[in-house]
């Protein structure tokens, strides 16, 4: 299982140090919490498969689904994964709207 997140871009494995009582410094990885996940989106209307960290499915919880989440967020944060499923979300919301107008 891949250990970075597939939507955020800033959630990847990071080194540092394990000190001891004695601070005697070792060095470590902090890895991320990753599951992978089945998300459903309404627009698409299909089921994506993602390795997401818990951190980030609190948050697309918060915004109420993935669509939503990919939507309301920065592309500066979102991996090129993420933004490749933003695109085909925007550009079906606009077929859609486009169709209502007509």
């Amino acid at each position: 299982m891949s250990s970075k997140c597939d939507i955020y871009k800033c959630i990847k494995p990071r080194t540092g140090n394990k000190v001891s009582h004695s601070n005697i410094k070792t060095g470590r990885w902090f890895r991320p919490n990753i599951r992978r996940l089945s998300f459903e989106s309404k627009v698409l209307n299909k089921v994506i498969k993602l390795n997401v960290a818990t951190r980030t499915l609190r948050t697309i919880y918060h915004k109420h689904g993935l669509d939503n989440f990919l939507l309301n967020t920065r592309a500066s944060k979102l991996t090129d994964k993420a933004l490749s499923l933003k695109r085909q979300i925007r550009k079906k919301l606009s077929q859609t709207q486009d169709v209502n107008q007509a």
